[in-house]
């Protein structure tokens, strides 16, 4: 039986791809966190644009030399970097 992910921000819900990306593994078969490159192909970025232009905006859990970037960071830097396409 598959757990739900949910979103503590009542307008966005998480996309069903990182939702899907993240579903790999962990004890409730549900991973938090994404590698860099995970998060990068998360958001259809490349890991370079990534580590420029996003990375430097998210809190990161550091393990070692290892970065992760836990999924409601994304979530959160989609919400705060989403603006209306003007009609």
């Amino acid at each position: 039986m598959g757990h739900a992910v949910t979103n503590s921000h009542p307008r966005l819900s998480v996309n069903r791809d990182m939702a899907s990306m993240a579903d790999l593994g962990g004890p409730d078969g549900l991973r938090l966190t994404l590698s860099k490159a995970e998060a990068a192909a998360a958001l259809g970025v490349s890991v370079d644009f990534f580590e420029d232009h996003v990375m430097h905006d998210l809190r990161i859990v550091r393990i070692g030399r290892r970065r992760l970037v836990p999924i409601e960071e994304l979530v959160r830097w989609l919400d705060d970097n989403a603006s209306r396409a003007l009609d």
